[in-house]
């Protein structure tokens, strides 16, 4: 119901005790706060009106953020240095996890930058927070978490999937454990993908940790309490350790399950807790403004939404339930909808078939903004800007009409009309994420009945085109995107829940020149995909700085060309150079003369580009390294590649 309010009054659900009143009017609150609390919350934000954040880069569901670039707030006073903290300024990665970093003040103490220790995940979704932990020179925090969302530009890819394994998730002899749900994280800290599988007829879930070149060779099992049929899944650091945990909930169970990391990368055994009946959507996301992740799941059964709030210590205060705005709440996202930093749901309604966009105040509160007609049961959603306006958009996967659902943000509090696309029958799982690396946000989902995974390229504009339909064995179950080989482009990973096994699809290669006599190049840590043969060009933007890195052999010098590409290439004894010879020019000596490969045959450099030079230049850039095996000529020509600036 567009504009409808509620307001909760709810008791802990340890019994199946839910308890709602509709009120029309009124605002829906979650009273999860003694009076002396909310007492002094509404005295911190008269004060902290003051105090806020005006701006921040890569700004709110940017889809091609570099992944070695730093991310800047400016707020609107001065900070009190002491505050800048771990605490206050936090980053995670989808799949990355807790993004480590260092933290400096700018302008004046009104800018905080912070510098990423590691480059990001290519193709991720970050989300980058402050807490009121934070405050100003002055000592006012504050008044709300401030998040915002944003995408890891993927290297382009060639625009057709593949099939590259098959990992089996039962054990030799086993019967049908009805693997459904995946999760893809970082859960050792080694930079690369693992996997978490909760299988439902069996009560567990089963970890398989990435090799470091995307194989799964072993798991280990998990176990939850008998009957609990876990399903939808999340992670994030949930005791604040810098390890990423995982929640699950559990849909006979009615309750979620979360395993803290025990700081190996192995799982601790999990505490089960009570929430509405029939969970069947969970979300993470920080509700009460305290910067730490409580957990939210949409309960079918019950026609509820269920909070859980954390303690800060990984712990978490009994459940309370409230209404979602649509009948029997079966799929919940976490999000910005407006804009303002603070987290917002998107909730699907199984009986009534829409979406709700439920606007958050950042203490605790929600308020119903606005309804859309999915045009089908909406089994599981997934968040991002699909149409590249700036404004969140959610899709959802119809289990009842074989199709899925774009539901474009207005920007005004409400959606345009859903837009639907032909998936196959009983489709019942969703993910975005920018496959084949031209900006924008593709879609993946799945159909049981069909046996298929089914991916929609984005034509640019939040529209998609037919769909690649890539097979399963028996049923088309969870399927997700994330970069498992670790080569910086995104896999698809499917699930057949009937053959309870792990389907791997990736891009071919981009044929490119192949590095010789061990010199290379990156570009914002993506490297070897724009080369010849056509393959796409790399945005950079304009007013930028290029982390440009160079390899080869320890000690030797090298320059960094750039002018004119050329696809087809000069070959000679150096490697083939991608440059046209009378349009070349040398960046050594303009920014630095000390070029020298380091002991580990590395070397990065920081080239700006200048804000002044025409949108949609293309420049190639190679490097020249000097080689004492190759005798011939005495220097190596690295991989070219060209970027276009934007």
């Amino acid at each position: 119901m567009p504009g409808a309010s509620y307001e909760l009054l709810a008791t802990a659900s340890g019994v199946n005790g839910i308890c709602s009143q509709v009120g029309y009017g009124l605002a829906m609150r979650i009273h999860l706060f003694r009076a002396l609390f909310v007492f002094g919350a509404v005295a911190c934000t008269s004060l902290s009106a003051q105090f806020q954040v005006t701006q921040v880069t890569p700004t709110a569901e940017a889809t091609d953020a570099s992944a070695v670039g730093d991310i800047t707030w400016t707020l609107s006073a001065s900070i009190n240095p002491a505050t800048l903290t771990a605490n206050s300024v936090m980053v995670w990665g989808r799949w990355s996890g807790v993004i480590t970093g260092t933290r400096s003040l700018e302008s004046g103490s009104t800018v905080i930058r912070f510098v990423p220790s590691e480059p990001f995940s290519a193709g991720e979704q970050v989300t980058a927070t402050l807490t009121p932990a934070l405050l100003s020179s002055s000592g006012v925090a504050l008044s709300h978490t401030h998040s915002t969302a944003y995408w890891i530009a993927s290297p382009p890819a060639v625009p057709t999937l593949v099939h590259q394994s098959t990992v089996p998730i039962r054990f030799p002899g086993e019967g049908l454990i009805r693997s459904y749900g995946a999760y893809a994280g970082d859960l050792d800290n080694d930079g690369y993908c693992d996997l978490l599988i909760p299988n439902e007829d069996v009560n567990d879930v089963r970890r398989f940790m990435n090799d470091g070149a995307g194989g799964f060779s072993a798991f280990t099992v998990h176990s939850l309490p008998n009957g609990s049929k876990p399903s939808s899944n999340e992670g994030a650091d949930f005791n604040d350790d810098g390890w990423t945990d995982f929640a699950v909930a559990n849909i006979n169970g009615d309750s979620v399950g979360v395993f803290l990391n025990d700081g190996t990368g192995d799982l601790l055994p999990a505490v089960v807790l009570p929430v509405g009946n029939g969970p069947r959507g969970l979300t993470v996301l920080d509700v009460d403004s305290d910067g730490d992740a409580d957990i939210m799941t949409a309960n079918r059964v019950s026609g509820t939404l269920s909070l859980l709030v954390n303690n800060g210590n990984g712990t978490f205060q009994p459940s309370v339930s409230f209404q979602g705005g649509v009948s029997n709440e079966t799929s919940i996202v976490a999000v910005d909808a407006n804009g303002d930093g603070i987290m917002d749901l998107f909730v699907g309604g199984y009986s009534s078939q829409n979406v709700a966009m439920l606007l958050g105040d950042g203490a605790g509160n929600f308020t119903v903004s606005a309804t859309v007609a999915a045009g089908g049961r909406p089994w599981m959603m997934a968040a991002g800007d699909v149409d590249l306006d700036g404004d969140v958009d959610v899709v959802a996967c119809l289990s009842n009409t074989g199709r899925i659902s774009v539901m474009r943000n207005n920007g005004a509090g409400g959606f345009l009309p859903a837009v639907t696309y032909v998936c196959g029958p009983f489709s019942l799982a969703i993910d975005l994420g920018d496959l084949d690396g031209d900006g924008d946000l593709d879609i993946l989902s799945s159909s049981y009945s069909g046996g298929s995974f089914y991916v929609f390229r984005n034509l640019g504009n939040g529209t998609y085109g037919t769909p690649q339909v890539l097979p399963a064995t028996g049923a088309g179950s969870c399927a997700i995107f994330a970069d498992i080989n670790g080569d910086e482009d995104l896999e698809v990973i499917g699930i057949d829940e009937l053959a309870d096994l792990l389907f791997f699809f990736d891009s071919p290669p981009l044929p490119v020149q192949k590095e010789s006599l061990g010199a290379a190049m990156e570009i914002n840590g993506t490297g070897g995909s724009p080369g010849f043969s056509g393959a796409s060009q790399l945005p950079v933007a304009l007013g930028s700085t290029m982390a440009v890195d160079v390899t080869g052999h320890p000690g030797e010098a090298y320059l960094l060309l750039f002018g004119l590409g050329i696809n087809a290439g000069v070959p000679g004894p150096a490697g083939t150079l991608g440059l046209a010879p009378n349009l070349l020019f040398l960046v050594n000596g303009l920014i630095n003369p000390a070029y020298v490969l380091n002991a580990n045959g590395e070397a990065t450099l920081s080239v700006p580009v200048p804000a002044f030079l025409p949108a949609g230049l293309q420049i190639t850039l190679q490097g020249l390294t000097t080689n004492p095996a190759n005798l011939a000529i005495g220097f190596t020509f690295s991989n070219p590649m060209t970027i276009e600036l934007n």
